[in-house]
């Protein structure tokens, strides 16, 4: 496919015209003994027809070639083909630091796409990857080659804690799985986001008591701050009104405390620092409330649960 390029052909696309008194109608050959004229093909019309081919095959990202009349078709094979390998959100604007390759989220505020992170914040809800280059992101299939770079072929990748946009093998605590390597360039994205909540495998390791270590704390009726000892469960009976401060000692990890009420109940239980609370505490004499605090870079998050 090539565009008119004879002695005759205009340098430039002329401007079109207003629509004519005819629109919507049909070639005909004409009739002389009517009479009826034939009608004229104009330079307008073929220059409709010509830019609407070329837009396919431009489109699909091949060069024009004279010499080659099968471009149309091999520009809709590409297409479908490679429709067939992603789900793309096509138009996609991006914020100004985004380079191709980043892992990103929908910035809601500024309706653009910006570098996702896993720091526990609503910044890591990526949704896909920045294809800046051709203003897409790859929400689900295959990346084009290229679009990322140093992958380890059949590595899985998460979302990195650290860089804004980056892909890491080892999990962080707040884990967004992006997807596999297909190849060093190449990436099968696949996201699996816990939605802003606590990490499911951090959750069911609390959960089925697989927490080892024990430390029992006696009786709490004052100000108390907890120290956080990854993978440890800490007893304490409540025997007056006490604040629960939020450990600020280390940047992640995570703990249980099983919190009894004790002496006459009916306590309020403070909470400082906790960034993000669920359940409910349960004041009432003898009840077990665990407590299930998850320490992240930017935030400490705590779940009530009375014990079964």
């Amino acid at each position: 496919m090539f565009r008119i390029d004879n002695a005759t052909a205009a340098a430039a696309l002329p401007a079109p015209t207003a629509a004519g008194v005819n629109p919507d109608h049909f070639f005909t050959d004409g009739d002389p003994l009517v009479p009826i004229p034939p009608t004229i093909v104009d330079a307008e019309w073929a220059n409709m027809v010509q830019e609407e081919l070329v837009a396919v095959i431009v489109g699909a990202g091949l060069a024009l070639n004279k010499a080659d009349r099968t471009q149309l078709r091999a520009a809709i094979t590409a297409m479908i083909s490679g429709a067939s390998k992603a789900v793309v959100i096509q138009g996609a604007v991006f914020g100004v630091s985004v380079v191709d390759g980043a892992a990103v989220y929908w910035d809601g505020v500024n309706n653009r796409f910006d570098e996702a992170l896993a720091d526990g914040t609503a910044i890591d809800l990526a949704v896909g990857i920045a294809d800046v280059t051709n203003g897409e992101v790859i929400c689900f299939g295959e990346t084009r080659a290229g679009l990322v770079a140093g992958l380890t072929p059949g590595s899985k990748y998460y979302l990195d804690e650290v860089t804004v946009g980056g892909l890491v093998t080892a999990a962080p605590v707040d884990r967004v799985t992006v997807g596999i390597a297909k190849a060093a360039t190449v990436l099968f994205v696949d996201i699996d986001s816990h939605s802003g909540e606590l990490r499911k495998d951090v959750s069911e390791t609390l959960t089925v008591g697989m927490l080892t270590a024990s430390n029992n704390l006696g009786n709490l009726a004052a100000a108390t701050t907890l120290t956080i000892a990854a993978g440890t469960i800490q007893n304490a009976v409540m025997t007056g009104a006490f604040t629960l401060t939020a450990p600020n000692d280390v940047d992640q990890g995570a703990m249980v405390l099983e919190l009894t009420v004790g002496g006459v109940g009916g306590y309020a239980l403070g909470l400082v620092g906790f960034s993000q609370v669920s359940g409910v505490f349960n004041t009432v004499l003898g009840t077990v409330n665990v407590l299930k605090i998850i320490k992240l870079p930017t935030k400490t998050t705590l779940e009530i649960v009375q014990a079964g």
